[in-house]
């Protein structure tokens, strides 16, 4: 019996119970029940008890990675937020940008004069005041213009920025005008080219810059009209 109770302590089964038995002449012996049922199911549930421990650690266990793993996912969706909150800065800046450039300050007098005077040297009348006169096909035109101007000239000088108001450009465009009435005769082709490009000047002066007026006296034979 006690290598029964020996073999039950190491397998962890409960030890068998003694019985008394009277036998027939009176005399009792002692034997041990075999409580393999009880003891098994006394087994299953230490078994249990013992097992039960882990399945606990295992819930918080994943309690805990589900409560970490939620902070997780939030500070994911917040980053993400923040990159699209960036992403939209960046867009309004992006979308900032180009309104300030489509409401930049006008361009300068001098600038819309320099496009102008472009413009008149594309004229198809304006062939014969874009350059120098020559001396060796006109040869007593610098004995008689003393103070020759041609458009070639007034477009460097507004590249240069020599000039400083769009007066100043409109003073050398009248002399241009003044030289050609006053070395050319009444009815040459040069005056009539010289009065469609004044008329078209004249126009995109009063269009473009209105608060700088085109006004020149016509000349005759040299003289003010």
């Amino acid at each position: 019996s006690k290598t029964v109770r020996k073999e039950a302590r190491k397998s962890k089964r409960a030890a068998p119970r003694r019985q008394h038995y009277e036998e027939s002449d009176g005399s009792t012996t002692e034997m041990d029940e075999d409580t393999d049922g009880e003891a098994t199911e006394e087994g299953s549930a230490s078994e249990e008890e013992v097992s039960s421990p882990p399945r606990k650690s295992q819930r918080r266990s994943c309690d805990t990675t589900a409560r970490q793993g939620r902070p997780a996912g939030t500070s994911r969706t917040r980053d993400r937020g923040r990159r699209r909150g960036t992403e939209e800065s960046e867009g309004e800046e992006e979308v900032s940008t180009s309104r300030g450039g489509a409401s930049r300050r006008a361009p300068s007098d001098l600038s819309i004069c320099e496009q102008i005077v472009a413009n008149t040297m594309k004229h198809k009348a304006c062939w014969p005041f874009l350059n120098p006169v020559n001396k060796k096909e006109v040869p007593d035109y610098y004995q008689i213009i003393k103070h020759p101007m041609d458009f070639q000239i007034i477009k460097d000088r507004l590249q240069c920025l020599v000039y400083g108001s769009p007066m100043e450009v409109v003073e050398d465009v009248k002399l241009v005008f003044n030289n050609a009435e006053t070395y050319n005769k009444e009815g040459s082709e040069i005056l009539d080219c010289m009065r469609d490009v004044e008329t078209y000047f004249s126009g995109q002066m009063k269009k473009h810059l209105p608060s700088f007026p085109y006004y020149r006296r016509t000349l005759t034979n040299g003289h003010v009209g």
